[in-house]
């Protein structure tokens, strides 16, 4: 129990009330096509908790049954709603992920009859999410979008922000800022991903990254050979370390990052943290002897700061 359970449960009443109205504004605009969200969207999902997704692929589901035995009435119906000739809806109907992709860009995302403006009320407060994390023993963590944004212009000074508050880590999808193939923009962005790394080496801020893999096509790892990527990667094999070092001392021991144990001996250092679960993440590789080694862990932690 705790403020932690709170912000959980504050967390999915939003996105379901955001999904119910959602849903009343795209059924309103379909007309025939109408989605009961209670027991045929709720019901599909793990542990109830419905996403955007779920709702697409339902809408694409409800709509399919409406017209089970009118191919071309799908199309036109589709068409209309869309604003697009039936000619070059036909071909991306045919495929069922870029389609759903079609459906929500134009349904769900901005500019569509079912997006509604977020304001603060929309989201729990930072203190909130951060207290949030703390009581799972989890790194505080903010997340990277691209540097392009107003907030984002000055990442030093951000994540310093952050880091008075309690955050502590950085999360970035690399791809995002220099897989592209506009020049121009792949120069601003790569640019922006080294001022978002420097300054999260400078605070000693471990980097997770990843990829999206939100939807069919995305890499499902990073290319860490990419030349762009070369002055950053030993940041982000650095905090994979890190962050594998914390997660293994958290299952064995609660001995993680954010722990009584972590604050005994590094107090509000993060270099020290990082240096040490850096240096437990490199030793402790995942398997069998991870566990054996862990199986004497007071002697391992001894063996760490000798």
């Amino acid at each position: 129990g705790g403020r932690g359970e709170e912000v959980l449960r504050t967390l999915k009443e939003l996105a379901q009330n955001r999904n119910r109205e959602m849903v009343k504004r795209i059924n309103a605009y379909l007309g025939e096509v109408q989605l009961d969200y209670e027991s045929e969207v709720i019901p599909k999902t793990p542990s109830g908790n419905p996403t955007e997704r779920h709702l697409v692929e339902a809408y694409n589901k409800k709509a399919k049954q409406v017209f089970t035995d009118n191919p071309s009435g799908l199309i036109a119906f589709w068409s209309d709603r869309f604003g697009m000739s039936p000619e070059d809806l036909a071909p991306v109907l045919a495929e069922t992920n870029p389609f759903q992709e079609l459906l929500r860009s134009k349904l769900m995302k901005k500019g569509g009859v079912g997006y509604a403006e977020p304001d603060p009320k929309s989201f729990p407060t930072l203190e909130d999410m951060i207290q949030l994390a703390e009581e799972m023993h989890a790194l505080p963590t903010y997340a990277f979008l691209d540097g392009t944004t107003a907030g984002e212009s000055n990442m030093r000074d951000l994540l310093g922000f952050l880091s008075k508050k309690g955050v502590c880590a950085l999360n970035i999808i690399p791809d995002r800022n220099w897989n592209l193939t506009d020049p121009d923009t792949k120069k601003k962005k790569v640019g922006k991903l080294y001022e978002a790394v420097e300054a999260a080496r400078s605070l000693s801020f471990p980097i997770c990254v990843g990829t999206e893999m939100n939807k069919a096509g995305l890499p499902f790892v990073d290319n860490f050979g990419a030349e762009e990527l070369e002055p950053v990667v030993n940041d982000f094999r650095r905090g994979g370390r890190a962050l594998w070092g914390h997660t293994i001392f958290s299952r064995f021991g609660d001995r993680g990052w954010m722990s009584d144990f972590a604050q005994d001996r590094f107090g509000d250092s993060l270099q020290d943290r990082f240096e040490f679960y850096e240096a437990a993440g490199e030793r402790l590789a995942p398997g069998e002897k991870t566990v054996e080694s862990l199986k004497t862990l007071d002697e391992f932690v001894s063996s760490l700061e000798r």
